[in-house]
Order: structure tokens, then sequence, then C-alpha cells
């Protein structure tokens, strides 16, 4: 029974009308939109739990990130194929990946400076999530272009204490596997219960360290 929002439709052609079918329609699709939002909304939630639940569960730190991979993948499409997972290294500088798959580029071993990509704009400049559709997005001027070019970029942060340790990047190379604004916001979401699942993970791990 409650409202999520209000879908429209709109003409500026002069004597241009809708009619009882137009408006049924409408309603049809308003119904289907509703019932897609709650889903989204409880995978959301889910994957939350999910994520929330590794701190338990697991306490090799190679084996969170593929989790977590599995765990994305369920609620953002793109993610299957291409998603990065980067550690930020104020010592040398650099982000160093920590989990990596993707179709295009094999950077897995190689660290790039904390002011390249889009990556570096997000520590650098913006410090929030950022989002790329090539052709219909501008790139920022202060953008130093990196790696192979992609449809579509998503990249988070990931905090800790108000700083950022990591960012999540999902990228697709087909036009057909679009990333959405509701995958950033899906994204932004469970960023937070990732950074805290590593945290507490890479503290376990020492602490058990012989």
């Amino acid at each position: 029974g409650a409202v999520h929002g209000v879908l429209a439709v709109q003409t500026y052609k002069p004597g241009t009308r809708y009619d009882d079918h137009d408006i049924a329609f409408v309603e049809f699709a308003a119904d289907a939109l509703s019932l897609a939002i709650q889903l989204a909304r409880q995978d959301r939630e889910s994957a939350v739990h999910r994520i929330a639940a590794l701190v338990e569960d697991t306490v090799d730190i190679v084996d969170l990130y593929g989790r977590i991979h599995e765990i994305i993948g369920d609620v953002i499409p793109a993610s299957r194929r291409n998603i990065i997972i980067s550690r930020v290294d104020e010592n040398t500088g650099t982000f160093k990946p920590v989990y990596w798959r993707d179709e295009k580029d094999d950077f897995d071993s190689m660290h790039w400076p904390l002011d390249q990509g889009f990556s570096g704009f997000i520590y650098k400049i913006s410090h929030k999530s950022f989002i790329f559709e090539n052709e219909h997005s501008k790139i920022p001027p202060e953008v130093i272009p990196i790696g192979t070019p992609s449809t579509y970029w998503l990249g988070s942060p990931l905090f800790s204490h108000e700083k950022i340790i990591g960012i999540v990047v999902i990228q697709s190379y087909d036009e057909s596997e679009v990333i959405t604004k509701e995958d950033e916001y899906t994204l932004n979401s469970i960023c937070p219960y990732i950074a805290s699942a590593i945290s507490h993970t890479e503290l376990l791990t020492r602490l058990l360290k012989p």
C-alpha cells in the first residue's frame, strides 16, 4: 500500500491526448515497476545480510573476496564478468588490487597511482561513487585514463573510520550489459559492509597467524 514513486508520461505535441487505453497501460506498467523495485530492494537487503554474515563465517581473506564477488554478482549482473577490489597503499601511493576479474586487462599484479583512472578520481577528488557511460557521460578533466576503455564503469569507495581504504570497481565492455544508477545505489548500500568484513577478516587473520 505504500507509494514508491510516480511513473509519468507526457507530450509536447499540440492536439495529442491520452485515452483510456493509454491510462490502463501506464497503470499496468507502474504495477510491474513497483514489483521490480520491491524485489530489487529485497535483493539488496539480502546481499547486505549475507556480506555482514561473512564476518563470522570467513577467516581466510582470499576466500572472503571470492564470496563477496559471488554475492555482488547476484545483485549487479555486470560484476559477474568484471569486478576489481583494490586497496589503498598510502606508503607507496598506489592502488593495490586484491581481487581481479576482467575480460580485457590483466593487471592483477600491477599497482597503479592513487591519482590515475576513475578510481583515482574517487580517491583524490569526489570521495563518493562514480558511474560512467561511454558517449553519454563526460570524463572529468581531473581523470588520467588507465586501462582498456569500458562502455560502462562504476566504482564505489570502501571507508573505514571515514578514511578510504579501497575501491570496488564494476565495469562492462558490452553495450547490452548495462550498468545503471540502481546498480550504483546497490553498490553504495553494500560497500560499508564489504569494508567491515574485510577489516574484521584481516584483523582475525593477523591474530590467528602463528
